[in-house]
Formats: structure tokens, C-alpha cells, sequence
């Protein structure tokens, strides 16, 4: 049965086989990036006896490892097609789980560091590098393979993946540590990653144009998908306040158990992401980022009075629903908006403003938490949606003919 549906000879087909390959390929490194991330706090703390502080700057190290290598890689890209990169990202991946590995034994420190491990830099840089390249790799595949006509819901689909992913990887990453220990954790990343190369093998982009694009190590954000990338952004900064805020909310309000936000953040977000891409595809690109983007805002204005179990429920549900909607329809924009040759650097720009996004959302709400409190955050987080989204309608306003344009 799978066979005749892969064979099948529409052009608009979704699930062919490199559709499949990438998306298990995603899984697979997702996967493995998850289980790394959810125990690095458990690492520092526990293992190396060091100070939440330290937690907070391995993983900026990260996420800034993340954003400045997107740039080039997206380039490389479109010159070179995403396979290579796929499989050097999850590659990458797998010397970042050794030399996890090898910091719990070889303790050298950094110098100014507070003696933080130089392996443990080293392993937090790497699985930077690693993210943002298989990420842009994966996503610039999708960009030149999909058919135009189903691209926002192909994005949507590729999303769950993901969503599943970081969902199986949050969940069991402490089981593991309490059961098997660190080491165990990051031999298990490893193998998972491995099998993430294998899958990457069988990519292709039979249609990609072939580029222009010099080959250098340069930052260079595609112009015309910057509109898009800044409503992401500005979806996004909300997004790194809750992971950094929302369990310190619940629990100076009383509630017992603020994950449960999480909770329905990701069983919503599935849910959309399965419904509303057909939505962007058949109607228009801002049918769906406009009622997503505002309903993302609703969301996190829930958040910020939110005082309950149910109320953390209720706006997790609405960030979930919300930013699923918007995200694959933003994303599918973006790649309307690039040149045919272009789509990985497109797609590199647009992921990069998501990187900024959790950067600043985090350190910018830590700023208004202390002055404010954790309430206005929330608040801030809130009025961003509705701030991007007035600015994107103010772009494709301008973007019209003078007679067009009401």
C-alpha cells in the first residue's frame, strides 16, 4: 500500500519518498537534539557541581553557535544542494555526543570559566553548529522538493514531526539519566543521529536551479524574506519567555503544575498543524498567519493573569493552535518570496530570526520580570503578535500596485 502511494504520479503529492526520508531524518535528529538539551541543566548541576548560571551560558553558547552559522549554510545550500549539509549536521551531532561523553571524564577547564569543563563548551558549541545545519539543510530540501500548491500544508505535516519529536525527547531525557546515568543519555543521542546521516543519504532536490551564490563563509539575510521573518520573530520572543518563565509564574501563583501549559501547547499545536495548512494553500497565505497570529497573542495575554491549572491549559491550547497556524504559513510565504535558486539562503534568514527570537526572549524578559514582574511579560509577549503582524499587513499593503491598494 505504501509502495503505490509513493509511486503515485501526481505532481502535487506530498509524501513521496524524499518527503519521507527527510521527515524521518528530522525525527530521528530532533530526537537526539532533545534528549541533549533537556539533560544539559542536569548535567551542569548535578554532575558538575556548578551554579544555574553556567546552565544559562552553555546554552547561550549554543543558541549563538546556532544563529551565526545559519547564514552559510544556507548559502552552501542552494549551491551545493542540502544532502551534504543534512548528513554533515547530524554528523556534527555525533562528535557533540562524544565529546559530552568525554567531559565527564576529562574535566579540563576553561580557564575564566568557574571551571566549566572546555569539553563541555566544546560539546555545547558543536551541537550548535549541528542544529542550525541540519535544520536549514532539512528545511531548504523541503522548500525545492515540495509542489507549490501544498507547500504550507507540507510544512505544517513537517512540523508534527518535529513537534513529536521534541515531545519523545523532553519526556524520557530524565528517565534515562535516573535509570542509566549521563553517559547512557548521550550514547542513545548518538545512535539516534547516526541513523538521521543514513536517512539524509537518500535526499534530493532533482528541480533545484543552479545558484550563483559565491562560495565564502558570509552572513548574508535574503531581502525579500525579511517581512515574514520579523512576524516570526516577533512570535517567537513569547516563545523564549515561556520556556524561561512560565514553571516560575505557576509557581508563585499557587499552581501545582504549570507544564501542563506544555502539555497542550504540543498536543494543540499537532492537532492545527494537521488542519490548517490547507488553509494557506487554499485561501492565501495570510487567511491562516493573520487568525494565528492573533490568537497567539490571546494566548499569552491568558498567561499573564493566569492563575490555575485550567487557565495555563486554556492559553497553552491557544499559543498551540495559534503559533501552528501562523508558523507553516509565514514559512511557505517566505519561500513564495525567494528566488527559485535562493531558498536556502531564504530559509536560513528565516530560522535565524527564530534564533533570535528565543535569544532575546529570554535575556529581554529576565530585564522586565526584575523591574516589572512576571506578569508583564506576558503582557510584552502578547502585544509582539499583534505588533508583527500590524507591521507584515503594512508591508504587503505597500507591496501593491497604488490602484490595488485600499
Amino acid at each position: 500500500m505504501i509502495s503505490r502511494i509513493l509511486a503515485a504520479k501526481s505532481p502535487d503529492r506530498i509524501f513521496t519518498l524524499g518527503f519521507v526520508l527527510v521527515g524521518l531524518a528530522t525525527l530521528a535528529q530532533a530526537s537526539s537534539l532533545m534528549l541533549v538539551n533537556t539533560s544539559i541543566g542536569l548535567l551542569v548541576v548535578r554532575e558538575f557541581g556548578l551554579g544555574p548560571q553556567v546552565v544559562g551560558a552553555v546554552i547561550g553558547i549554543q543558541a549563538t553557535c546556532a544563529l551565526l552559522s545559519r547564514f552559510p549554510v544556507g548559502s552552501w545550500s542552494d549551491r551545493y544542494g542540502s544532502r551534504l549539509f543534512a548528513v554533515g549536521g547530524a554528523a556534527l551531532m555525533v562528535v557533540s555526543c562524544v565529546a559530552f561523553i568525554l567531559s565527564m571524564s576529562n574535566r579540563a577547564a576553561v580557564p575564566i570559566g568557574g571551571g566549566v569543563p572546555i569539553l563541555l563548551v566544546l560539546a555545547s558549541m558543536l551541537s550548535g553548529v549541528a542544529l542550525s545545519t541540519f535544520s536549514t539543510a532539512a528545511s531548504t530540501n523541503i522548500a525545492y522538493t515540495v509542489p507549490t500548491s501544498r507547500r504550507a500544508e507540507a510544512v505544517g505535516y513537517y512540523g508534527v514531526l518535529q513537534g513529536l519529536a521534541q515531545g519523545f525527547g523532553a519526556g524520557v531525557s530524565i528517565l534515562i539519566v535516573d535509570a542509566l546515568g549521563f553517559g547512557a543519555l548521550y550514547a542513545i543521542a548518538g545512535v539516534a543521529t547516526i541513523a538521521a546521516a543514513i536517512l539524509s543519504l537518500g535526499l534530493h532536490e532533482d528541480g533545484r536551479p543552479e545558484s550563483g551564490t559565491p562560495m565564502g563563509v558570509g552572513f548574508r539575510l535574503h531581502p525579500g524574506v525579511v517581512a515574514p521573518s520579523l512576524a516570526q520573530y516577533s512570535v517567537i520572543v513569547g516563545t523564549g519567555a515561556a520556556f524561561s518563565f512560565i514553571p516560575l509564574l505557576g509557581i508563585s501563583r499557587g499552581v501545582t503544575n504549570p507544564g501542563l501549559y506544555f502539555t497542550a501547547v504540543a498536543i494543540s499545536s499537532i492537532v492545527a498543524r494537521l488542519l490548517t495548512g490547507r488553509i494557506a494553500d487554499r485561501r492565501g497565505r495570510f487567511a491562516a498567519i493573520v487568525p494565528g497570529m492573533i490568537v497567539t497573542a490571546v494566548g499569552m495575554y491568558i498567561v499573564s493573569s493566569a492563575a490555575s491549572a485550567e487557565a495555563f491549559i486554556v492559553a497553552g491550547a491557544a499559543v498551540g493552535i495559534g503559533f501552528a497556524t501562523a508558523q507553516p504559513a509565514l514559512q511557505a510565504l517566505a519561500i513564495d518570496l525567494a528566488g527559485p535558486a535562493e531558498r536556502g539562503t531564504a530559509m536560513a534568514t528565516f530560522w535565524a530570526f527564530t534564533d533570535f527570537g528565543v535569544i532575546t526572549g529570554s535575556f529581554v524578559s529576565g530585564q522586565i520580570a526584575a523591574v516589572s514582574g512576571l506578569g508583564a511579560v506576558f503582557v510584552v509577549s502578547a502585544v509582539m503578535p499583534l505588533v508583527g503582524l500590524g507591521a507584515l499587513l503594512a508591508w504587503r499593503q505597500l507591496r501593491r500596485p497604488p490602484a490595488l491598494r485600499i
